[in-house]
């Protein structure tokens, strides 16, 4: 019982570990580049192979999202003869795209950076397999060269170092700063004028030269789609470099996102090259959610709501008309504590206001004062008589109405030079002796003049008007320089005053104080 429970704990031991091991190949799979070359690792491994799969190509295959080997197989003619040629290391030639020398680079096969992974003989012909890091190659460049790469401004070309051995004894050395003794040929015409090789030989010698790193540069193709200004960052860069992409959208529109391996909602994105990529920015126009709130007081939460588009400009405010006994609205401000309205009840949508407010305004009502609906300061409520005036629907004997004038009784349209009538003076005329009871106080009477936007009242017979007076005072004491009125307190107007509560007549005593 004993030996089969532990031969039970070592396969549930056994279970976990390949759970795991599965778990790590996949995580692997997942961080590689989905179009890099596959590379098996029997491949890696095996000249041969390698070899019949790639021929003389030098090819990239990453590792990580930053790194790589590059391999590189060659095939030659076994030697026959005591003079062989052999293959000590590599030297890098870093150009810009248009051919200008950038830095020169040599790897010692067996040295700090290169290694002969596998050699093999068959068939009459020997196979190598070299290999070094991406890594190493990059820390070894100079500031320029790097520079170059990165952006994908540099090529990388590969030539065999070669030397000749005779009778066994080597005839030139390096290491991994170039040539250090003897003869090294990096070039085809340097080797095959070395000795007399066969005509297998010679034809072997184009293999190992004038070769180019195949899947270490990738394209990254920025496009603008309508509403975008300009993108940047596109361009050809070395695998594992670290680019960031930009866009800047146009007056009007929003950034919406960039489309490809590395999908993103913001203009700036920024990625490991392992592949070429194609990536578009994508805008739309701005939207502006207005929201109109109707402001009867500081606790009122109704609103309503409107949505445009930028593009659109042209179109008008709802027609949004809420409702309150006593007052009307006169149009919209963007302060719910503003006394007058800053834009109209109707007012035009412009394209800029669209762009200047995106996403969201708020617009509160501004009400005033209906003059419909409230009695005026002048005229009797219901209930309510002033001495000396008939109450409406109620006639007084023997008093003619003004339409029937008695011959004894002069209107206020004829006086009598002679015989004034001592409490009806004319309303253009005030007698020095008996101010009118709205009068002004001492300051500045106007006097001969009437006011178009004064109320008018009718007598109850219709076919008189009677003029309205209203007290002019100093613009010391109407309103204060951000046009709010001064306090009756402190000498303003009293607050059921028409001239307070109605927009357009504040609008008129202001320039008449002006």
């Amino acid at each position: 019982m004993l030996l089969l429970g532990g031969r039970s704990k070592v396969k549930k031991k056994r279970k976990f570990c390949l759970a795991v091991l599965g778990l790590v190949v996949m995580l692997v799979v997942s961080i590689l580049p989905e179009n890099m070359q596959t590379v098996y690792a029997s491949e890696c491994n095996n000249a041969y192979q390698f070899y019949n799969s790639y021929g003389n190509t030098v090819v990239f295959c990453p590792s990580s999202k930053t790194d790589g080997n590059i391999y590189y197989a060659t095939k030659a003619a076994t030697a026959t003869t005591n003079t062989r040629y052999r293959t000590i290391g590599w030297k890098v030639s870093v150009r810009k795209l248009d051919g200008t020398h950038l830095q020169t680079l040599y790897f010692k096969l067996g040295g700090s950076y290169m290694n002969c992974i596998d050699t093999r003989k068959k068939s009459g012909n020997e196979y190598c397999l070299y290999s070094m890091s991406l890594y190493n190659l990059k820390r070894r460049m100079n500031d320029k060269a790097a520079k170059a790469m990165k952006q994908g401004l540099a090529s990388l070309v590969l030539d065999a170092c070669m030397i000749v051995v005779k009778d066994g004894k080597a005839k030139g050395s390096m290491n991994d700063n170039g040539p250090v003794s003897g003869k090294v040929y990096t070039d085809y015409n340097g080797i095959a004028g070395a000795a007399n090789w066969s005509s297998a030989s010679y034809s072997s010698f184009y293999n190992y030269f004038d070769k180019e790193i195949e899947g270490l540069f990738f394209l990254v193709k920025t496009i603008a789609d309508t509403g975008i200004e300009t993108v940047k960052g596109g361009g050809y860069y070395c695998y594992g470099t670290y680019v960031t992409i930009k866009a800047s959208t146009k007056k009007g529109y929003d950034f919406e996102m960039w489309d490809g391996p590395n999908r993103s909602g913001h203009p700036e994105v920024s990625f490991y090259v392992n592949e070429n990529a194609k990536y578009i920015a994508w805008a739309k126009r701005k939207q502006l959610s207005i929201v109109y709130h109707r402001n009867l007081d500081a606790g009122d939460t109704e609103c309503a709501g409107q949505k445009i588009v930028y593009g659109d400009g042209g179109e008008r405010f709802d027609p949004v008309r809420w409702s309150a006994k006593g007052k009307k609205m006169t149009g919209w401000a963007l302060s719910p504590n503003a006394s007058s309205p800053q834009y109209s009840l109707t007012a035009v949508i412009k394209d800029s206001w669209i762009d200047k407010y995106s996403p969201r305004v708020d617009l509160y009502a501004v009400w005033e004062k209906d003059e419909k609906d409230a009695p005026t300061p002048d005229t009797p409520t219901s209930g309510t008589t002033i001495p000396g005036t008939p109450v409406p629907g109620t006639p007084v004997p023997d008093t003619p109405t003004p339409s029937t004038p008695v011959r004894d009784t002069l209107t206020p349209s004829t006086p009598t030079p002679d015989t004034p009538e001592p409490d009806t003076p004319t309303p253009s005329t005030p007698t020095p002796d008996t101010p009118e009871p709205d009068a002004p106080t001492p300051g500045t009477p106007v006097s001969g003049t009437s006011n178009p936007d004064t109320p008018e009242e009718k007598s109850e017979t219709g076919n008189e008007k009677k003029k309205i007076h209203c007290r002019f005072i100093s613009s010391a004491y109407f309103e204060d320089e951000s046009k709010n009125l001064i306090p009756r307190e402190k000498g303003g107007l009293d607050p059921s005053s028409p001239w307070a509560l109605d927009a357009s007549l504040r609008v008129l005593l202001r320039q008449m104080l002006a």
